[in-house]
């Protein structure tokens, strides 16, 4: 999957997970959910990605 690849020349080490949502959302934008999913689990805490039983 795109959002897993490594990013090439160490911008994978320097880039945060908000800019690498918006590279994935410019390379791949089907893929850009899941990329989401990663920057909410990385800024809030991983329950506010699961989904709400209603």
């Amino acid at each position: 999957a795109p959002e897993e690849e490594i990013i090439p020349d160490g911008y994978n080490d320097s880039l945060d997970t908000c800019r690498k949502l918006l590279l994935i959302r410019s390379w791949c934008p089907d893929r850009t959910v899941f990329q989401a999913r990663k920057y909410i689990a990385d800024s809030l805490e991983e329950k506010y990605t699961e989904p709400v039983i209603l």
